[in-house]
């Protein structure tokens, strides 16, 4: 069978689910069993704690076992929650999902994951972007998003502001998890190319200083590569 036709045939299933839903009706859809969301703190509009600032973005999520194709979502990061906007005819309601039922999303082209972590790793549980992915070699990595909270009073009102802190990164390799933070890491998960992971550090410094996920990629694509 042609990919053309494997392509058409997942379009064609999106677009029956998406029919399905608008006939049950999303506020009968396991999605209104979430938490209806209320902002509690007022957010500084530029430093603030969601992937998308102003606005929530269509998306596709799996949520409880089931996809749900062109939701409006958004991703909480400081709090590792997403918020989904359901319409029905009386009213525009925002539910906080529970994360613990979310497998997957998908928002602007970007992929996202939850995963269950491993404290003797290090590794955090919570929602990661995908940043590199080679189905072949059953190799993923990911990286979670940290936001650090302070708050300014201003005005008599306490305005809530969040800076970005270091990304946790986390490796999929032949079905196990590993945390890599540094070129200890990787040398650890890649023994063999330990000469490799040096000379690459040393290279692209300012890199890994201005753009720490490009920087993992490139590194990790440099060792599937070698393979």
């Amino acid at each position: 069978m042609l990919l053309e036709d494997l392509a058409a045939q997942d379009i064609t299933r999106k677009d029956i689910y998406i029919q399905f839903d608008k006939l049950i009706g999303i506020e009968n859809s396991d999605l209104y069993n979430g938490i209806a969301y209320n902002e509690l703190h007022q957010i500084d509009p530029e430093e603030n704690k969601f992937l998308f600032p102003y606005e929530m973005h269509p998306g596709d999520i799996v949520y409880d076992g089931k996809t749900y194709y062109n939701i409006l979502l958004n991703y909480n990061i400081y709090n590792d929650v997403v918020l989904v906007k359901l319409k029905n005819d009386l009213a525009t309601h925002v539910f906080q999902l529970i994360t613990d039922k979310i497998e997957a999303f998908e928002v602007n082209n970007s992929k996202y994951k939850r995963i269950s972590g491993n404290q003797l790793k290090k590794i955090p549980s919570g929602i990661y972007k995908i940043l590199y992915t080679d189905e072949n070699r059953d190799i993923v990595l990911m990286e979670k998003h940290r936001l650090k909270e302070r708050k300014n009073l201003n005005d008599k009102v306490t305005v809530y502001m969040y800076k970005k802190q270091k990304s946790h990164f986390v490796l999929r390799k032949y079905g196990e998890l590993f945390f890599l933070q540094d070129k200890i890491d990787f040398q650890k998960v890649f023994p063999g190319s330990k000469k490799e992971i040096v000379n690459f550090y040393k290279e692209y410094n300012s890199l890994r200083k201005s753009n720490q996920s490009e920087f993992m990629t490139k590194l990790i694509e440099l060792l599937i590569l070698k393979k």
